[in-house]
């Protein structure tokens, strides 16, 4: 398989954070590197036949170093790094071009596993960075195929990740239920294991019965791919509980916590109740967690599965479907209506898809919003047209994670993209619009373009020698190219290596051409007042609603009371104070406090004596996507109609002034 396909397949979006002097690798990494490696050594052919952690090269980097173990023959550039750590022998080197993100590829021989320091958590960070190495160690097994023949199971096209039918709400909703019954499965004993492990399945037959084209290939791909890299995680875990003696460095991380009770498997169970919940990673993300719980399930139903899914293998749910059949003679309802009627009113479907489709206008309305922010939003646009060369030959890389379909023609990039087209290149490390009609790339300029792209001045010029942009927010190049800048605007038109008979080679750029066809895009995808609609009950047992019964503008204050979400728990406290001291009047905006993306214990640490009306906690982010939050502070002010009327994002104090001055009517 090649490098690029491979990237496509394995990227899971990271950024590399920077720093102004090259920094050692923080030590507590290396010995969840250790960790590891320890765990999947003892795990051995008990997560899967042939799996040989101590034989797969791994390679952790950051900005510009790398930091090599068990590799056969490294670049003679990498030298041996002291540190501090039983049991690991590292080497130092410089990072190469090829470690771009968390992934498995060959590099100097043989199949590695690459990590960027950046996804990884210093000081310990739990069992995350043990999960997340094993995760890829899974992919470099799968990579390298028995006897370093092919893969050894298949992956999905993650060229269609941006296209996958994300925003229906009936497909969204059937995912959440699947992810409910696979964790009843998981906790299942008995005949009740069997049950609810059917019931998983005519709950996938059902909704994949609606997909059309390639969906239900891609995303038994995908769990293969990325489901079974997150099981390997999963099972290490699970087999270190018995099998595995932490070291001391290691106890001293807390790097000591395995078995099914464990943190991992809490935030596995956790992230099983909120698949698909807003339609959040139904496009890719939710198939590591599906995909998982499927292999658990095989483990719990046959010993044997795991030789029969290599390739040409069947997918996990066929497997799941087979051990039925031959264990049970189970088969698929030939007429399964009745059965799935009593799986609609046991999981309460109405409800679901009801928020499903209120998630699905909100998500709509937050990706308009992205667009917006970025045509407006930057004080100068660069239009790179490549219309004139044929249009984008081939993606080289993306993230599949941090794509945001507008709508069919019109894709953000929201971290990176790499292309190749006619007689060039073009990398993209920044937010960047790729409008699929006009065959453009749409980005805020950066200041490495300025001596090529005129940086938006009235200019107009036509290269007729190659043309290379190299900087950190966009590598360019081309044969020849035209160029022109208006105003906040500069067009890029790269032009094939020799004119064409035809070509408009000749013909000036009209900026104000491409301002107008962006204005007539920003009015066709001008976001919607959103008008979330739902009803819920606080820690009280209170119903809160929108619209509000008793016809009053409602402030809506979302938090997590999470240990990694301090600045808005601030922000919490600051306005719980400032509210005693307000004069109770009916007349002022209710107030609802939305404790997301947080556990019970956590908020009820947080709430302590505090008292609990009013505050509804959100474990599963529903209400978040709802109101189209992303991030934690934000206050909501909603209107009697429930139009959400303006908002403020962040623990300052023009947020805290703002929402007082809506409490006391000003």
């Amino acid at each position: 398989m090649p490098t690029t396909q491979l990237i496509l397949c394995y990227c899971l979006a990271v950024v590399c954070s920077n720093a102004a002097e090259p920094q050692d690798v923080d030590r507590s990494l290396l010995i969840a590197l250790r960790e590891a490696i320890e765990l999947g050594r003892h795990g051995g052919d008990e997560m899967w036949p042939g799996y040989a952690i101590e034989s797969i090269p791994i390679v952790l980097f950051g900005e510009d170093e790398a930091y090599v173990v068990q590799h056969p023959a490294p670049p003679s550039s990498f030298q041996r790094f002291d540190q501090d750590v039983v049991g690991l022998e590292v080497l130092k080197g410089p990072r190469d071009p090829c470690m771009s993100a968390n992934y498995a590829a060959r590099w100097n021989g043989p199949v590695c596993a690459f990590i960027a320091i950046g996804s990884l958590t210093p000081g310990g960070g739990g069992s995350a960075n043990v999960a997340l190495i094993l995760h890829e160690t899974a992919h470099a097994f799968q990579m390298r195929g028995p006897e370093g023949g092919g893969p050894r199971w298949r992956s999905e096209n993650s060229m269609l990740v941006a296209q996958y039918p994300a925003s229906r709400a009936e497909n969204n909703a059937w995912g959440r239920i699947e992810g409910r019954l696979l964790r009843a499965a998981l906790e299942a004993e008995g005949d009740d294991l069997w049950r609810r492990t059917i019931d998983f399945l005519r709950v996938r037959h059902h909704r994949q019965s609606m997909l059309q084209g390639p969906w239900v290939e891609y995303e038994t791909g995908a769990e293969l791919n990325e489901g079974l890299a997150e099981y390997f995680a999963l099972r290490a875990v699970e087999l270190g509980d018995s099998m595995y003696e932490p070291t001391a460095q290691a106890q001293e991380l807390g790097l000591d916590d395995y078995g099914v009770e464990s943190e991992t498997f809490a935030r596995f169970r956790e992230r099983l109740d909120c698949l698909c919940v807003g339609g959040r990673g139904a496009e890719r993300q939710r198939f590591y967690w599906s995909g998982a719980a499927q292999a658990l399930l095989l483990d719990r139903l046959c010993e044997d599965w795991k030789p029969l899914l290599e390739e040409p293998g069947p997918s996990l749910q066929q497997s799941l479907q087979r051990m039925l059949q031959e264990s049970l003679r189970w088969v698929p309802d030939p007429e399964p209506a009745s059965e799935m009627q009593r799986i609609r009113t046991e999981i309460g479907f109405a409800e679901i898809l009801a928020e499903e489709e209120s998630a699905v206008l909100a998500q709509d309305h937050l990706r308009r919003c992205k667009l917006r922010d970025l045509l407006l939003g930057s004080s100068n646009l660069l239009i790179i047209d490549l219309s004139q060369v044929g249009g984008v030959e081939r993606i080289e890389s993306m993230d599949p994670l941090n794509i945001v379909p507008v709508r069919e023609d019109l894709l953000l990039h929201t971290r990176m993209l790499k292309l190749s087209f006619d007689g060039g290149f073009a990398n993209v490390w920044q937010t960047v619009l790729q409008d699929l009609s006009h065959r453009w790339l749409v980005m805020p300029f950066p200041e490495e373009a300025a001596a090529v792209a005129g940086g938006g001045k009235d200019t107009g010029r036509t290269f007729s020698t190659p043309v290379s942009i190299d900087g950190p927010r966009l590598k360019l190049s081309c044969a020849r190219a035209g160029q022109a800048g208006h105003e906040r605007c500069t067009v890029l038109r790269p032009l094939a290596a020799a004119a064409r008979s035809g070509n408009a080679d000749s013909h000036e750029i009209s900026v104000p051409l491409y301002q107008s066809a962006l204005e007539q895009i920003c009015k066709e995808t001008f976001p919607a007042p959103l008008k979330p609609r739902f009803q819920r009950k606080d820690l009280d047992g209170n119903r809160v609603q929108l619209p509000d019964p008793l016809g009053r503008e409602t402030l809506w204050v979302f938090f997590s009371a999470a240990p990694w979400a301090l600045p808005s728990q601030r922000l919490v406290l600051d306005l719980w104070e400032e509210i005693e001291s307000l004069a109770k009047e009916t007349a002022r905006p209710k107030v609802v406090f939305v404790a997301s993306q947080c556990r019970e214990t956590e908020l009820g640490d947080f709430l302590g004596t505090k008292g609990t009306r009013n505050v509804v906690h959100d474990a599963d982010r529903s209400l978040a996507v709802l109101f189209a939050v992303e991030t934690y502070p934000v206050v909501v002010r909603v209107g009697v109609d429930s139009t959400v009327l303006d908002a403020r994002t962040g623990n300052t104090p023009e947020t805290l002034r703002w929402t007082l001055q809506q409490l006391a009517g000003k």
